[in-house]
């Protein structure tokens, strides 16, 4: 019984040297907030979007009119749920820029096939496009996940990537505009 405890605390401890766990996947977010004018409206506003439960902080900044947020680590992110706490604080949403972390991997929805990011240690999935404006969504080129993969290879398929993010209707994933990438922590 006792080899079986040992046995079981080795492989454990072995299992999180080799793969430690995921740090926060979704680190953090700006979002433009339209309406804050007075002093008291950073107040509301910051206390409203920290009652979110995948929220670590808000900070609001009147002069540029938004708010940065921090998520808890494994966070899932919701527009829905931030856009809702905006309107509730009596304010209007504006654009969500985020800087995630993840694998370059396809995501799939029934016979189609999309470019994404997979936050390691989350289920959070973002549909890559290359522009910010849904309306006339483009994903990204095969060229531009050539050299996204490329550069991944070189750091365990690990990449952080930032831009903008907008909602789809049905059941797609969030999409995430390719602003800018840079190598991610494993």
């Amino acid at each position: 019984m006792k080899n079986n405890l040992f046995i079981t605390a080795a492989f454990i401890i072995f299992s999180f040297i080799i793969n430690p766990p995921a740090s926060a996947d979704v680190e953090q977010a700006t979002m433009i907030v339209e309406g804050m004018t007075y002093p008291f409206c950073i107040f509301g506003i910051e206390k409203k979007i920290k009652s979110l439960d995948e929220v670590q902080d808000a900070e609001a900044n009147l002069r540029s009119g938004t708010v940065d947020i921090t998520f808890k680590e494994n966070a899932v992110v919701s527009i829905k749920r931030l856009n809702k706490a905006v309107d509730d604080s009596g304010f209007t949403p504006g654009v969500l820029e985020i800087t995630a972390s993840g694998i370059l991997e396809q995501y799939k929805l029934e016979d189609k096939e999309f470019p994404a990011i997979k936050a390691s240690g989350s289920d959070q999935v973002f549909l890559l496009t290359g522009t910010k404006d849904h309306r006339q969504e483009e994903y990204i080129t095969p060229e531009k996940l050539k050299e996204l993969s490329e550069a991944a290879a070189s750091n365990g398929g690990n990449r952080t990537i930032t831009g903008h993010v907008h909602q789809h209707p049905g059941d797609l994933p969030l999409a995430l505009s390719v602003e800018s990438f840079e190598a991610g922590s494993n």
